[in-house]
């Protein structure tokens, strides 16, 4: 596995290729995000009545804006380098190497529908890892889902972009069934070129696959692993890969799955795709709809994501928007 001392310098002007970046234009970046971030969770609460979910909208409004404060302050040390190039689709062009190590986050998920925690987890990654960004692969074909995943990559497309540098969206997933561990060889397989410490962002329902004694041994892990490894053609002279879970609880420390394993913190409001899912139905409280950005909001109810009398979603009708996003890049 590759490790290094992958940044040393401590300059607010950084440096990537032919491109400068001032902490200035950083500033100016997250301030939009800043102001998404406001008018997305003004726009929901419009929707939803904000004296029903003031409290959760000022939870999620204020978790987000204290992480912004803190990778902020971690760029202006230059412990971290959102600008940096990564190929995250097969359709972006190389990228020039150089003896840069990157520092990526990468969180594959559903996004059945992308939500606020999804965003908070990215953000929380990089400023308590010190990561340069968050790659999110948004899985392809899942079995028994009526949503299909054209709709769901727009709707996941859509909300990252908000936070763009920061965060990254990947189509790599698209068009597959593949596992996360295999989507995040892939990806590195994709950037062969340059030199990466990726971290694969977890789940706490996850952990479990990790834990000895439980669905599948610690040795099962480390063998599939391997295979990887040598069959997507693993550089361990450029690439390494560690993981972060969140929260998993006393169980992290029993975690033998072959990585480097780190904890994020818990985030102080609960979320899940499931409880949004169920508040669109009617079967859990209204307030729960502001876990979910109103970008993400639009698209479900264009397509009547979620809604068990509705007419099958036709794939041509997103399929220029996924056009676009090829032709444009993240």
């Amino acid at each position: 596995m590759y490790y290094s001392n992958w940044r040393t310098m401590k300059t607010q002007t950084l440096f990537f290729g032919n491109s400068m970046h001032t902490s200035g234009a950083f500033q100016k970046q997250v301030q939009a995000m800043r102001s998404s971030l406001h008018e997305e969770l003004r726009r929901m609460g419009n929707l939803i009545g904000s004296n029903v979910a003031d409290y959760l909208l000022k939870e999620i409004s204020s978790t987000i804006e204290k992480l912004l404060d803190e990778i902020t302050a971690l760029y202006s040390m230059g412990d971290v380098s959102p600008f940096a190039r990564l190929r995250v689709s097969y359709q972006d062009e190389s990228q020039p190497s150089d003896d840069t190590t990157l520092r990526i986050g990468i969180l594959p998920l559903a996004a059945n529908p992308i939500h606020w925690g999804h965003i908070a987890t990215g953000l929380e990654a990089i400023a308590e890892l010190k990561l340069d960004k968050v790659v999110y692969i948004i899985a392809g074909d899942i079995q028994d889902s009526k949503e299909p995943a054209l709709v769901r990559h727009a709707m996941g497309h859509s909300v990252l972009k908000l936070f763009s540098p920061l965060l990254a969206y990947s189509d790599i997933a698209y068009g597959y069934a593949f596992d996360d561990m295999t989507n995040i060889f892939r990806l590195l397989q994709l950037n062969e070129d340059r030199k990466i410490q990726a971290v694969y962002i977890s789940g706490a329902d996850h952990h479990t696959e990790l834990v000895p004694d439980t669905c599948i041994t610690a040795d099962t892990q480390v063998a599939e692993c391997a295979r990887l490894k040598q069959h997507l053609s693993f550089q361990e002279n450029m690439h390494g890969v560690s993981t972060a879970f969140v929260s998993c609880g006393p169980h992290c420390s029993e975690l033998k799955s072959g990585y480097d394993t780190m904890v994020i913190p818990t985030l102080p409001f609960e979320t899940s795709s499931s409880m949004i899912r169920r508040a669109i139905k009617g079967q859990e409280p209204r307030h729960n709809l502001a876990l979910l950005p109103y970008t993400a909001y639009v698209d479900i109810r264009a397509f009547s994501l979620y809604d068990e009398k509705r007419t099958p979603v036709s794939v041509s009708i997103v399929q220029s928007e996924t056009d676009t996003r090829h032709t444009a890049g993240m």
